[in-house]
C-alpha cells in the first residue's frame, strides 16, 4: 500500500514555467513505480529512509538527503527500502524554461545528487508542499 499524505496539482497559468504539482509520499516497503516519464521534470527529495532508483541500466541507493530527477521520456524505476522505506517530497515542472531554469544547478546532468548539501533545494520543496497543505480546503478539492 502507497500512502501519498498529499498529490497537488496546481494551475497551469505560464508558458516559460509552470510548478504542477507537489507531493509527499510515504514509502511502503518493496513498493515502488515503474513507467516513462511524461511531465517535464519532476524533482525528488528524500527526506527520512532509503530507497532505489533505476535509469539507463544502472542503480542508485539513495538515502536521506539524496535527490533524483525524472525528466520527459526516461524509463524509470523506483522503490522504497525493505527495512527502512523512505519518505520523499516532490515537485513537478513544465514550461519552455523549466529545463534552462534547472541547467543551471548540477541536477540536470546528475539525474542523482547524493552526500551533498541539499538543504536550500530541499527546503524550498518542502515548503511548495506544505504551502499546498495550509491552503487545501476540501470544498476547493469538490469544486464548490
Amino acid at each position: 500500500m502507497v500512502v501519498q499524505l498529499l498529490w497537488k496539482k496546481f494551475v497551469k497559468e505560464n508558458f516559460e514555467f509552470n510548478i504542477d504539482e507537489c507531493g509527499i509520499e510515504l514509502g511502503t516497503p518493496n513498493v515502488g513505480y515503474t513507467y516513462t516519464v511524461t511531465k517535464t521534470a519532476v524533482l525528488h527529495v528524500i527526506t527520512h529512509g532509503s530507497g532505489t532508483f533505476r535509469y539507463q541500466g544502472r542503480t542508485y541507493h539513495l538515502e536521506k538527503g539524496d535527490i533524483f530527477l525524472l525528466k520527459e521520456g526516461m524509463e524509470v524505476s523506483y522503490t522504497a527500502a525493505k527495512n527502512n522505506p523512505w519518505t520523499y517530497f516532490w515537485v513537478g515542472l513544465s514550461g519552455k524554461q523549466a529545463l534552462n531554469y534547472l541547467s543551471h544547478s548540477s541536477i540536470v546532468d546528475n539525474v542523482v545528487i547524493q552526500q551533498q548539501n541539499i538543504a536550500d533545494i530541499s527546503r524550498v520543496i518542502q515548503k511548495i508542499c506544505h504551502t499546498a497543505i495550509d491552503n487545501f480546503s476540501p470544498s476547493k478539492k469538490l469544486g464548490a
